[in-house]
Parts: structure tokens; sequence; C-alpha cells
């Protein structure tokens, strides 16, 4: 719930900390200086999406225990952690993105920056599966102990 709230915080306080600022002169003034740059657009689109799924991901972690049915309540932390999966990843695009974006004018330097980002991002990422399979396999175990228990109390 805390890293949901945190990825939902930094996300929103991007998305109105402009990568670029705002127009200042007047036929354009409050407009977004980069508007029509894409890897502008696609800081803000995956930063919409960081924010977005972090707070989903959160209410259903808030609502989670009140469930009656447990199976309920496991797929809900199977989904929260899919959710808070997608802001991270998501939340990672945008950071280099926005960073491409306002970097642009000087190339290479975005490139570098970008390649850190990518590198260091895949990696993390990675292990994305192995916690999927950990979930699974406490879920499997969960059950295979259920089974064992109803079939020795008989």
């Amino acid at each position: 719930m805390l890293m949901a709230t945190l990825i939902a915080t930094v996300t929103f306080a991007a998305a109105f900390t402009i990568p670029g600022g705002f127009q200042a002169e007047d036929p354009h003034k409050g407009m977004v200086v980069l508007g029509r740059n894409v890897a502008f657009r696609t800081f803000i689109i995956t930063d919409t999406i960081a924010t977005t799924s972090s707070m989903m991901a959160a209410v259903v972690l808030l609502i989670m225990p009140f469930r009656a049915n447990k199976e309920i309540r496991e797929s809900s932390l199977g989904a929260s952690v899919i959710l808070l999966w997608l802001a991270l990843v998501t939340m990672g695009i945008a950071f280099v993105t926005g960073l491409y974006a306002v970097l642009s004018e000087l190339l290479p330097l975005a490139i570098v920056v970008c390649c850190i980002g990518c590198i260091f991002s895949s990696k993390v990422y990675s292990y994305f599966e192995a916690i999927l399979d950990f979930f699974i396999s406490l879920r499997e175990r969960k059950k295979l102990g259920e089974r064992f228990l109803k079939t020795a109390l008989l």
C-alpha cells in the first residue's frame, strides 16, 4: 500500500511540474513548451498510466482486507501486484522520456540517459516473472495443504 501511494504521489507531482515548463508569452500563455515533442507526449501518457494504475492498486489493497471470500482476497492481491508493476514500468518510461524531451537538444547526453534508464529498468523489471511465480507457488502450496488436511481428516 505504501509503494502504491508513493508512486501515485510522485507521478501526480510529475504531471504538474511539466518537463520544459510553460509558455510565458501572451498568444500561448500557460501552454506546454514541449507540447509537440513526441517524447513529451510519451511522458504524459506513461505518467498518466503510472498514476492511475498505482491509485487502483492502492484502492484494491485498501478494500481487500474487508472481503469475506478468501479467494477474492487472494486474487485482489495478485491484481494489485500486477497494477504496481505496471505503475513501476510506466513510471520508469515516463522518467526516461521526460528527460529525453528536455535533453533532446543535447542528443548524445539524451541517448546516454535513455540507455542508462532502459538498461537498469530492464534488469529490475525482469524479476516480475519471479515475483508472479512466487505468488502462484504460495497459492498452490496453500491449496495442496488444504487438500491434505481435508483428506487427512476424512
